[in-house]
């Protein structure tokens, strides 16, 4: 029927009109085959008012899913330029904000026990590592094809970018936000940076499009990213050293 100029039977019209508009004819014939086909298979399509009924019908609910699909994936950027904003604003907000005062009365208990006694450093300190570990692991698993489709690449983004937000807070209930000396101080600029420079890096990555249209260079846009990775290669190794410190000293 298709190789020939003979009118075809009104049912395998529209047998030929639904495998066009359900794609299934690229599945049994070759690309330059189809390719070749193509003005045969439109007016076929054309002959069939039902066909077209449908095709169109089924075109319907192509963009409506399209559209659907975009519509979500406007939410997930959204929220992840929320929940990078947040991470690195409150990150950076660090170094301008005054530090939380040593607890100097009895009512200030609750801080003297979150900065000063071991047991309460231990664990929010270990909170902290599973959290960074968490977020890092996430990134990782993102990467694994098999692994990233379950639950999608969006979600993978939006639970680092959520573990991000997470580690702020548990850094400052750890901490109080002083950056203290030494090592110390080394460790919490180093974290400081990862968590500043992976808000702006999803900043740049969910607001590619309003970038773009500033003006903003492709390679300007992902420096963030790259000194956000560069910044993450001594945290493992200040992590040790503070762990150790902790346990030897």
């Amino acid at each position: 029927m298709l190789y020939s100029h003979d009118i075809p039977d009104p049912r395998d019209v529209a047998l030929i009109s639904l495998l066009d508009a359900c794609e299934i004819l690229p599945e049994i014939l070759q690309t330059q085959e189809l390719a070749d086909l193509r003005p045969r298979i439109t007016l076929l399509r054309k002959m069939d008012l039902i066909g077209r009924e449908v095709a169109a019908a089924i075109a319907d609910i192509e963009r409506s899913i399209i559209q659907a699909l975009r519509d979500r994936a406007a939410q997930f950027r959204k929220l992840l330029l929320i929940l990078s904003a947040v991470a690195g604003s409150t990150a950076g907000a660090t170094f301008v904000l005054p530090r939380v005062p040593v607890a100097d009365s009895f009512g200030a208990a609750l801080r003297m026990h979150l900065w000063f006694d071991s047991g309460w450093q231990l664990w929010t300190g270990y909170a902290l590592l599973a959290l960074a570990s968490a977020g890092i692991l996430a990134v990782v698993l993102m990467k694994v094809r098999r692994i990233a489709r379950f639950g999608g690449h969006n979600w993978w983004r939006l639970a680092h970018a959520g573990l991000g937000v997470a580690c702020v807070l548990a850094l400052f209930v750890h901490t109080g936000f002083r950056l203290g000396a030494n090592l110390n101080a080394a460790l919490m600029v180093c974290f400081l940076a990862v968590l500043i420079l992976g808000g702006i890096a999803g900043v740049c990555n969910n607001a590619a499009g309003e970038l773009r249209r500033m003006g903003v260079p492709p390679r300007v846009r992902i420096i963030p990213m790259r000194l956000h990775t560069v910044a993450l290669w001594p945290l493992p190794a200040l992590v040790i050293i503070h762990v150790l410190a902790v346990y030897l000293y």
